[in-house]
């Protein structure tokens, strides 16, 4: 789990980011995640800006463990129980499941698609736009 401190910070700049703010340092790291953010926007538009921010958040702590799972970090200071939760791409349907559908009130959050997959969605929207500048690195 991350300490508080962190989390605010990030909250904070994913508020920003959303919001079409100036955030410090700039740089094509943020702009690649202002426009995964914008992605998410559009893919999911009913969903509350606090929900947006709480993904953004999570999209720093995914660590990728095979072509279709990923792993989540818990965050305390967002309601997480849990020191990680799974994240699993379905290969015959292409939905995903999280672990936290598994849980005290998972039924609530499989139908509402939990911030641990919007996570994901981000992380994988920023390999995706990150990739033509990782690849221009020496």
């Amino acid at each position: 789990m991350r300490g508080s401190g962190r989390v605010r910070e990030l909250l904070s700049m994913a508020r920003r980011l959303l919001r079409g703010e100036r955030v410090g340092g700039g740089g094509y790291e943020l702009e690649c995640l202002r426009e995964a953010l914008g992605e998410l926007r559009r893919k999911f538009p009913g969903k509350p800006e606090s929900w947006l921010m709480r993904a953004a958040v999570r999209s720093f702590y995914v660590r990728r463990l095979g072509e279709r799972s990923w792993l989540v970090e818990g965050i305390r200071e967002l309601g997480d129980a849990y020191r990680a939760y799974r994240v699993y791409l379905s290969s015959s349907d292409g939905r995903y499941f999280c672990s936290c559908f598994t849980t005290s009130f998972g039924h609530a959050r499989r139908r509402r698609v939990c911030t641990h997959i919007a996570a994901v969605i981000v992380w994988r929207s920023m390999q995706r736009l990150l990739a033509p500048y990782l690849k221009e690195r020496p």
